[in-house]
């Protein structure tokens, strides 16, 4: 009887994977085939591309390939910003996969959309682990109806991985299979440095739990590995280039903030933004109305991980897709709230009916977004915006000279990025052209996005209006050369 039992809970786990699994690629199947968007062609893409182009090997610092420049008015690439002072993990990953699959948008794509699966799929395991199937599986729904998570499951960025490697890693360590988790856990921090957190506030909480238990030093020792390994690369790293983290945008940005508006921003996007709020108000009515049956050992390590990318963030430069690692166990944690507050299934599948119904309401944004629209699904409008110019471009002229700025500088430069057929030359405002690409960027601090220089251009009338290109309230125009 005991067999048939597990044998049922096993079918019933497939199943719910399958079920997420279509979930996910059914509907970020259209983002497939779309062009590479903002950081994810010039911060992963790009070097990932040259990577493959020159071997492999380069990925080690001090060898690394130096990439053209593509906006000679502002500098020249050193190649020690190749991989912008990140660690080799997903750098590599996508280069292997040009090397053995081929390069093409759709492979970048899908490598994302597997990390999309993980995350919730490990979410679920997770709930599962702690509290039971339903809040596991409500859980996983809430986290890819995050309009966030939503919207980068589409997009080849570092964040989305240490998510689906950081519940990996959560969940292998919590059931003590520690081969799984040095695996997941040092492949996560050669992905991005700022997963370091996790390890961190697992490292704490196994010191915290189980202080006495006998074994508690090789514990701590095998927690202990990944940070290590990140350690080594960033002083190897500054051996190799003389900077421990060598990234261009830490010229033109501010990096350190100490100010209460940038500190509430991070509060407010991490617990309150699209709808998150909800989950955390249903969190602390649980923690009111069942008080010690609330409690779980293991929110000491959700927020353990929240408090320290919220505490992190508060002070440094700081992007709305930065605080993903956190989503899973927030939902979690209102998942188990609903569980527990609704005792009757059918209360509870509505309550998390609404949830998932509140944020589809939040897929597609009206905010300005940080330049790139990258919290919802509003990058797809500048996705639109940005091909349809550089094929109207492409089409209707005949070896033209562009003056624009960044992105589409790089869009028109580089093929493989999906929006041009052929390299179209980009010059500098000071130079003859035949076409300028105007297009505003609200909070941007570098000056490739200083707009100043072209609106001097249009305002002297050396240039004549062509056409605007607009979708849903983000737009571009186009100027002629007079």
């Amino acid at each position: 009887m005991k067999s048939q039992t597990t044998a049922i809970f096993h079918r019933t786990d497939l199943w719910i994977a399958l079920l997420l699994l279509a979930i996910v690629f059914i509907s970020k199947a259209p983002t497939l085939p779309l062009p590479y968007h903002w950081d994810e062609m010039e911060a992963y893409v790009r070097p990932a591309h040259y990577l493959a182009a020159e071997g492999l090997w380069r990925i080690v610092p001090g060898a690394y390939p130096d990439t053209p420049e593509y906006e000679p008015a502002i500098r020249k690439e050193n190649p020690a910003e190749t991989f912008f002072g990140h660690p080799p993990g997903l750098y590599f990953s996508l280069a292997l996969l040009y090397k053995t699959i081929g390069e093409a948008i759709w492979i970048s794509h899908l490598f994302a959309i597997i990390f999309a699966f993980l995350g919730i799929y490990y979410t679920y395991r997770l709930g599962c682990l702690l509290f039971n199937r339903a809040a596991g599986l409500f859980a996983a729904l809430f986290l890819f109806g995050v309009p966030l998570y939503f919207a980068q499951s589409g997009l080849v960025l570092g964040d989305l991985p240490i998510t689906a490697l950081g519940v990996m890693c959560v969940y292998y360590a919590l059931r003590n299979r520690y081969k799984v988790f040095l695996l997941c856990s040092v492949y996560m921090v050669l992905v991005k440095e700022t997963s370091v957190a996790i390890v961190a506030a697992l490292w704490i909480y196994v010191f915290w739990t189980q202080k006495n238990q006998p074994k508690i030093k090789r514990k701590l020792l095998l927690h202990s590995m990944p940070i290590l390994m990140l350690v080594f690369f960033f002083l190897w790293q500054k051996f190799a280039t003389g900077s421990v983290f060598p990234n261009p945008y830490v010229d033109h940005n501010q990096v350190f903030y100490f100010n209460w508006s940038h500190t509430s921003w991070v509060i407010r996007w991490t617990l309150l933004a699209q709808y998150r709020w909800v989950l955390c108000g249903l969190v602390i009515i649980h923690f009111l109305i069942c008080r010690d049956r609330a409690w779980k050992q293991e929110y000491i390590l959700f927020a353990l991980i929240g408090l320290f990318y919220i505490g992190a963030f508060c002070f440094l430069f700081f992007m709305t897709r930065y605080i993903l690692p956190c989503l899973p166990y927030l939902c979690l944690a209102g998942a188990a709230a609903i569980v527990a507050l609704a005792r009757n299934r059918g209360v509870q599948v509505a309550v998390a009916v609404i949830i998932l119904i509140a944020f589809g309401t939040k897929f597609y944004g009206h905010s300005i977004g940080y330049s790139n629209y990258g919290e919802d699904l509003q990058y797809t409008d500048m996705i639109a915006i940005h091909q349809q110019a550089c094929r109207y471009i492409e089409t209707n002229f005949e070896n033209p000279r562009v003056v624009t700025l960044y992105p589409v500088s790089l869009m028109l430069r580089e093929p493989y990025l999906g929006y041009v057929k052929k390299a179209i030359p980009v010059v500098s405002h000071e130079q003859k052209y035949d076409v300028m690409v105007s297009v505003k960027h609200h909070s941007a601090q570098s000056p490739r996005y200083d707009h100043k220089p072209l609106q001097e251009i249009i305002a002297s009338k050396q240039c004549s209006f062509l056409k605007t290109i607009a979708r849903n309230g983000k737009s571009l125009q186009l100027y002629l050369s007079e």
